[in-house]
């Protein structure tokens, strides 16, 4: 699944899209990967400035939910999880 492609439905730069209720596009994107949920938490957090305390938490979880889960694969795509490991550890270092 290319996720820039399904993602950019929700992040376009339209007013239609800018206008979409945000907790409805994390739950169903929530639905289908955390890396959906996530590429769209970090758009909203990082490009359009949202300082929602929700939105941020649930980048966290998600993030923590994803590493969690490749943990508990322990394949060869667990090098994924460091990556969002780091990225916790850089959104704690900088507050």
């Amino acid at each position: 699944m290319e996720i820039n492609y399904y993602l950019q439905i929700f992040i376009d730069d339209h007013p239609e899209v800018e206008n979409l209720p945000r907790n409805k596009v994390l739950k169903y994107l929530g639905d289908f990967s955390y890396d959906l949920c996530i590429k769209y938490l970090e758009h909203i957090i990082y490009e359009l400035k949202d300082p929602t305390p929700d939105y941020h938490n649930k980048l966290i979880f998600t993030y923590l939910a994803k590493i969690q889960k490749l943990e508990s694969q322990k394949s060869d795509s667990n090098s994924e999880g460091k990556v969002e490991s780091n990225k916790i550890f850089y959104i704690f270092s900088n507050n």
